[in-house]
């Protein structure tokens, strides 16, 4: 991502969850989850990846129907925060 929202809102969250913990906690570790490096040529970038999963059925070899899990993750091309693009425009694509 190009924007720093990532950082800024795991920040406001803890401070909003810390303030609602009791005195004397000790330990506490939280992430926002769902994002991952992605290969953009030959750079890699941090992107969100949005989690999709469903089942379908379909029919088996031998006759009959089984159950599939259908597992992947969608790859955010803005930041859902402020709204940049989530990878920089290539000038050069741009020229042409």
């Amino acid at each position: 991502m190009q924007c720093e929202c990532r950082n800024e809102v795991e920040a406001k969250v803890r401070e909003r969850i810390e303030a609602t913990l009791p005195e004397g906690f000790a330990d506490y570790h939280a992430r926002l989850d769902s994002y991952g490096f992605a290969m953009m040529g030959n750079q890699m970038t941090t992107r969100l990846m949005i989690p999709y999963q469903g089942e379908v059925m379909v029919p088996k070899k031998a006759g009959g129907m089984k159950k599939q899990k259908i597992k992947m993750s969608v790859a955010a091309t803005y930041c859902p925060f402020c709204g940049k693009r989530a990878v920089a425009e290539d000038p050069a694509s741009e020229e042409a």
